[in-house]
């Protein structure tokens, strides 16, 4: 069965809305929150932009707050700033998330954003003009499917390793061939995707023939490769 889309999850479900992240606190501790079901969130207040991101060698601010409720599934809604263009690492080992609801149309990084996120289950649409997605989705082990990955990827090495229950996913990004820290720029994509099949990874079809012949680069076999 796959996940459902977000736009399914937002249109069967209610948010609680809160201010902040004390507020969510305030709840959680009343008891407002369902140690059972999916909770679905909703954070008002405008999130500053420095919370997204880690700092040093600090988790990311947003983080740090999401553990402090690990025992309970969190569909989550969050109000951006404008301008928010980097959100690497933002989410990396949040398994409490469940979904995310949107990302900023600015967003441009998000290199581990759901990284070891094993309760994902829904994300949201990728925007036009994200280029770094290494790692994005690594470890997101209950993930069937992913929109689609837009023409602007540049950086895709790691972004669904060991998604074991990922199904298919259309890329329209063109192969990159660039060597970046050493390693392909798509190095070990797909590594670990063990549901994927024959055809379920569909590509532009003027670069078909680059995505088989590098196939191996990318975890997996040409088979799996077809024009969209």
């Amino acid at each position: 069965t796959a996940n459902p889309t977000v736009g399914q999850v937002l249109a069967a479900s209610v948010f609680v809305q809160v201010e902040d992240f004390e507020q969510l606190q305030e709840y959680y501790l009343g008891g407002k929150f369902s140690t059972e079901k999916v909770n679905y969130i909703e954070i008002t207040d405008v999130i500053p932009a420095a919370d997204f991101i880690p700092q040093g060698s600090e988790p990311s601010a947003i983080r740090k707050n999401l553990e402090d409720y690990s025992d309970i599934k969190i569909a989550l809604k969050i109000n951006y700033p404008a301008g928010l263009t980097d959100m690497h690492n933002c989410f990396q080992n949040c398994t409490n998330l469940v979904s995310l609801d949107s990302l900023p149309a600015g967003v441009t990084d998000i290199n581990a954003l759901f990284a070891g996120c094993t309760n994902l289950t829904a994300v949201p649409a990728i925007p036009e003009g994200v280029t770094n997605m290494n790692s994005c989705f690594h470890g997101c082990t209950k993930l069937t499917s992913v929109p689609d990955i837009p023409a602007s990827v540049k950086l895709m090495k790691t972004c669904f390793e060991n998604c074991t229950s990922l199904t298919g996913v259309k890329l329209k990004c063109d192969y990159n061939p660039a060597v970046t820290l050493g390693a392909s720029a798509f190095n070990d994509a797909f590594n670990g995707c063990t549901a994927l099949t024959a055809g379920s990874i569909k590509v532009p079809s003027a670069q078909l023939t680059a995505y088989k012949n590098n196939a191996a680069t990318m975890g997996t076999t040409e088979e799996k490769f077809a024009a969209e």
